[in-house]
């Protein structure tokens, strides 16, 4: 039987990043697999993972949650038949209810040789926004169906705004583990066993209770940036589309890669900030937006408009 791991959290909250952790310190004669669930025209989170010694496959065409119960039974069958992993990750769209996804995996677990193994949820502090005020439910629907509670990006935080953070997810987890320490600092193993769980069958109440008034639906639009960029132009790029005035809709969230005199830079927007990094590989110079209401055409204008003046220099 191969272990099945779920690796989930809200958009930004960095579940590529975590997985990575894992997967580095897991017992090097592991088999390891990863389903990559990106929200978007193409993976870009499965670049990084091919880093390492896994194995990815990815579901790019929405999310494991809504309407992809055959395209995930056939991507873990074609996994699990092709590699016969010890260990499969499952990293769900940031945007999914886990308490849907965990519905899913409970009738695969019944048809597909697999076992449930943990269920690690990464917790970010949110901006109060519009946008992040609607979809709390989402992010509270993560919470509350996971193995254990990871909270992450609060290194930057002042000491009692940190505490007052994992305070309210202890309150919000109801029940759920929450963890105190950094995660960064712990072995694989004691966080998979921290969060491991029994079965993926879930509650009624679980299932339902955060389902109302989430119904609006995200899209994604993906820009391509050929040639050379600079790190201003994409920090002016985010902050004209994520303006109050929500001329080009709703952005969530943004990740991407862009290449400058140096070489290859990794960019993650979650939660109004821009974070860089600079990666050794070669990527597609594309970022990919998530968000509701996206609009394509007014983005790709601005897209033009900004990277235009600095490609090539």
């Amino acid at each position: 039987m191969t272990e099945l791991n779920i690796v989930s959290g809200f958009l930004g909250s960095g579940k590529t990043t975590l997985i990575r952790h894992l997967t580095q310190r897991m017992s090097s004669g592991k088999r390891i697999a990863v389903i990559e669930n990106d929200f978007g025209e193409i993976g870009l989170d499965a670049e990084l993972l091919r880093q390492g010694r896994v194995i990815v496959s990815e579901i790019n065409s929405g999310c494991v949650c809504c309407s992809l119960t055959g395209n995930l039974r056939e991507s873990l069958s074609s996994v699990l038949r092709q590699y016969a992993p010890d260990v499969v990750f499952l990293e769900p769209s940031g945007v999914a209810r886990l308490s849907e996804v965990r519905g899913t995996l409970d009738r695969l677990c019944g048809v597909l040789p697999l076992t449930p193994g943990s269920i690690l949820t990464l917790a970010a502090p949110q901006r109060r926004t519009a946008y992040t005020v609607k979809f709390s439910g989402i992010y509270l629907n993560q919470i509350r169906n996971a193995g254990i509670v990871l909270p992450t990006h609060t290194e930057q935080l002042p000491a009692a705004e940190k505490e007052a953070f994992v305070r309210s997810l202890f309150s919000m987890a109801e029940g759920v583990p929450v963890l105190a320490e950094d995660w960064r600092e712990a072995d694989a193993e004691r966080l998979l066993s921290l969060g491991a769980v029994s079965s993926f069958s879930c509650g009624a109440d679980l299932h339902s209770r955060f389902l109302s008034g989430q119904s609006a639906q995200f899209s994604s639009v993906s820009v391509a940036l050929p040639g050379r960029t600079l790190e201003a132009a994409v920090r002016s790029f985010f902050a004209a589309v994520s303006s109050d005035g929500g001329r080009y809709g709703g952005l969530l969230r943004s990740k991407g890669f862009f290449a400058d005199a140096d070489g290859t830079v990794k960019v993650d927007f979650a939660n109004g900030e821009t974070v860089f990094e600079r990666v050794g590989m070669l990527a597609e110079p594309r970022l990919v937006l998530i968000g509701c209401g996206l609009d394509k055409e007014a983005i790709s204008a601005l897209a033009a408009e900004i990277f235009g003046k600095t490609y090539g220099k």
